[in-house]
C-alpha cells in the first residue's frame, strides 16, 4: 500500500485545513472569492466563499477516494511496482491543494497575488520531482509513461524512463527559471506549457524511436 499519508502528506493535508478553518472564521460567507485566473493573471471566475473554500480540501478528498479505489481494484503487484511514482503524485496533489488554499484565502484576504508567475514556479517544481521519481518506476499500469511499446517491453520501460527522467529535470530548471525572471502574462505561461510540450514530445519521439528493445 502507497503511503497517501504519509509525514509530509499529513503536514500538507493539516497546512490545508488551517488555512480552511481560517478562511471561514475570517472570510463572510457571501463575500465572492476568486477561483479562477486567465492567461493574462486575471480574474475570470469567482464563486461566495462558503464554496470556494472548499475546493482544497475536496481536491485532496478526491485524490484520497481515487487511491483507495485504484488500490482495491488492480492487482497488488500492479500497484506495488507504481508506488513511487504514485507516492509522489499524491503528494504534488496535495501540494496543488495547499497552492489554490493558499491562493485563494489570501487573493480573498485582499491581498494581490501574481498567479501566473506562481502557477509557473509550481509547474518547475512538479517537472523537477517527476524527473526525480520516473528512472525509478518498474512496468506498470497505473503510472508512468505507459505506451503500447513500453508496456511490451522492460527494457523500453527502463530506458524510457530513465530518459524521461533527465527531459523532466531539465524542463523544470528551464521553468523554474522562467518564474524566477518573471516575464510578464502570457509570456510565462506560453513559456512553461511549450516547454512541457516539448518535454513530453522528446520522450514520446525517443521511447517510438527504441520501441523494437527487448
Amino acid at each position: 500500500m502507497i503511503k497517501t499519508f504519509s509525514p509530509i502528506n499529513i503536514f500538507l493535508l493539516l497546512i490545508i485545513l488551517a488555512i480552511f478553518v481560517f478562511g471561514l472564521v475570517t472570510i463572510p460567507a457571501d463575500q465572492l472569492v476568486a477561483v479562477h485566473w486567465n492567461i493574462n493573471g486575471e480574474v475570470d471566475f469567482e464563486l461566495p466563499a462558503n464554496l470556494a473554500l472548499w475546493i482544497g480540501p475536496l481536491e485532496c478528498l478526491v485524490v484520497i477516494l481515487g487511491v483507495y479505489f485504484a488500490h482495491k481494484n488492480m492487482p497488488t503487484e500492479e500497484f506495488a511496482a507504481a508506488k513511487s511514482l504514485l507516492e509522489a503524485s499524491v503528494s504534488i496533489a496535495f501540494g496543488a491543494g495547499l497552492l489554490v488554499q493558499s491562493v485563494i484565502t489570501l487573493s480573498a484576504s485582499g491581498y494581490v497575488l501574481d498567479v501566473p508567475q506562481i502557477a509557473t514556479i509550481f509547474i518547475g517544481f512538479v517537472m523537477l520531482i517527476l524527473g526525480n521519481y520516473l528512472p525509478k518506476s518498474q512496468a506498470n499500469r497505473a503510472a508512468g509513461i505507459r505506451l503500447p511499446w513500453t508496456m511490451r517491453s522492460e527494457t523500453v520501460w527502463t530506458k524510457t524512463h530513465h530518459f524521461a527522467g533527465k527531459c523532466f529535470m531539465a524542463a523544470g530548471m528551464v521553468i523554474l527559471l522562467a518564474g524566477v525572471i518573471n516575464f510578464a502574462a502570457p509570456v510565462i505561461l506560453i513559456i512553461a506549457l511549450a516547454t512541457v510540450l516539448l518535454c513530453v514530445g522528446l520522450v514520446g519521439f525517443y521511447s517510438y524511436s527504441i520501441r523494437e528493445l527487448t
